[in-house]
């Protein structure tokens, strides 16, 4: 299942596939916005589940909060 989290500024950060076909990292969008953009600090995994583990490994890290679909996260 895909999550997605929220930092203390309002940015969203979700798994989503790269440009390359089946290659997957985590992306991130700032608050108010529609883009998103690949996250430089972390790899290009070749599955979701590996880029979705190191995405929830760093939202525990720093305290980020899971939010819903529902929530204003729409796909581009």
């Amino acid at each position: 299942m895909r999550k997605i989290y929220e930092d203390g500024r309002g940015w969203r950060y979700a798994v989503r596939e790269t440009l390359r076909a089946n290659t997957f990292k985590a992306f991130y969008r700032k608050a108010g916005k529609k883009s998103f953009h690949a996250c430089r600090q972390f790899d290009v995994r070749d599955s979701a589940e590996e880029a979705q583990a190191e995405l929830d490994t760093y939202a525990a890290a720093r305290g980020w909060r899971e939010v819903s679909d529902e929530e204003g996260v729409s796909e581009c």
